[in-house]
């Protein structure tokens, strides 16, 4: 059954450039990016505070990395936010979907996953975060 599946997706692709499971309309570049405002906010409750935060330095300094800590989920024992906030960012990437027609709107979806791609690089992977990425 999964091979008749994946070749029907694959006639699909060939003939008009989508399958089945394209999602015309991807969560990654939408005017109300759903999937960083969640994955930031999932990302804030996990920030660590900074006792050194200098908001006017006086020498241009390197920014610094900022320094998440796993906060459980009150309702999901051995979840934490930070995993879920990893969760996120990779279903919204790994989201198959087509480019949108316009330039704008291409640029936007580009610079969405640019967005989301920097607040994968700020976090760091630990044993916690292994199983996210198996799943």
């Amino acid at each position: 059954h999964q091979l008749d599946s994946y070749k029907q997706q694959k006639k699909e692709l060939l003939h008009k450039g989508t399958t089945s499971i394209t999602n015309l309309e991807g969560w990654v570049g939408h005017p109300l990016d759903p999937i960083g405002c969640l994955c930031r906010t999932f990302l804030e409750a996990c920030r660590m505070d900074d006792e050194g935060l200098v908001l006017f330095p006086d020498s241009p300094a390197e920014p610094k990395k900022a320094l998440y800590q796993h906060i459980p989920v009150p309702s999901s024992p051995g979840e934490s936010y930070y995993m879920l906030a990893l969760e996120v960012a990779l279903l919204g990437l790994g989201q198959q979907r087509s480019m949108p027609d316009g330039l704008y709107a291409q640029d936007k979806v580009v610079r969405s996953e640019e967005q989301l791609i920097g607040l994968l690089d700020e976090m760091e992977l630990d044993e916690r975060l292994v199983p996210v990425l198996r799943k």
